[in-house]
């Protein structure tokens, strides 16, 4: 048994077989030919109208399902998708430097991020992870026919624990809780936008675990408890029992509630 502490982000104790989602990627650079310069602008402006569309089906989903409180917290990245810093400073990148959509956003985004690092205010750093979330968005969306994160979700087995390096807010919005009992991320704080999702929803989270997702092994038997912080590998029968019991109460309060 081997225990990895961070931030208990949403209280319960859960267990279960780990999946390992893995979102930071390697952008390539390369240089793209005068001729395609506006093909390659156009893919960008196509990439942010289905980031808009995406987010605003998000967003309503949320707000049926657990009231505008939630759903609010996308509307700080569908104001980013009109923000003249981002998506239109890398346009201005491709053209100028002839480089890739996907690298111009990496490097626009970085740049912002970096000035949300000098904040002073823990809140107001923390809306990096909205544009992180932004960003990776805009970047799938420039890959067209790749399975997203949610599509990858939707086929697992119950009683599953979920290992992130970051879990952006806008997919845990669309994550099966009834599948996946609880997450783990290396990032993220209690403010983190995910993490106060994850208490609205009442899923247990731990968050803060710097290398949990390379430590953790895919089908790894582990427990996460929310209330302490800890993130447990192959852990004892005391603590499978502790899961149990709180996936029984949780059970019983949804009988209750109906």
């Amino acid at each position: 048994m081997q225990r990895i502490t961070g931030i208990g982000a949403s209280p319960g104790v859960v267990a279960g077989r780990a999946v390992i989602l893995i979102q930071r990627e390697q952008v390539l650079r390369y240089r793209v030919p005068a001729a395609r310069v506006d093909a390659e602008v156009s893919r960008l402006a196509a990439s942010r109208d289905l980031a808009r569309q995406q987010l605003t089906e998000i967003r309503s989903s949320v707000n049926q399902r657990h009231g505008a409180d939630l759903a609010s917290m996308f509307d700080a990245q569908l104001l980013m998708l009109d923000d003249q810093k981002l998506v239109p400073r890398a346009a201005e990148m491709i053209r100028q430097q002839r480089v890739n959509a996907a690298w111009a956003i990496q490097r626009v985004f970085d740049e912002v991020t970096a000035v949300c690092d000098d904040i002073a205010d823990e809140y107001l750093r923390e809306r990096k992870g909205d544009i992180a979330d932004l960003a990776g968005r805009l970047k799938m969306n420039l890959r067209p026919g790749s399975a997203t994160p949610r599509d990858l979700l939707g086929e697992l087995d119950e009683a599953s624990v979920l290992v992130a390096d970051e879990l952006p807010p806008s997919i845990a919005a669309q994550v099966d809780w009834n599948k996946v009992r609880g997450f783990a991320t290396d990032a993220g704080s209690r403010t983190y936008h995910t993490a106060i999702l994850a208490r609205s929803l009442g899923v247990p989270a731990v968050v803060g675990l710097q290398d949990a997702s390379r430590v953790v092994q895919p089908g790894q038997l582990i427990a996460i408890d929310g209330d302490s912080g800890d993130l447990v590998l192959d852990p004892s029968e005391e603590i499978l029992a502790r899961a149990r019991r709180h996936v029984d109460d949780e059970r019983a309060v949804g009988r209750s509630a109906r």
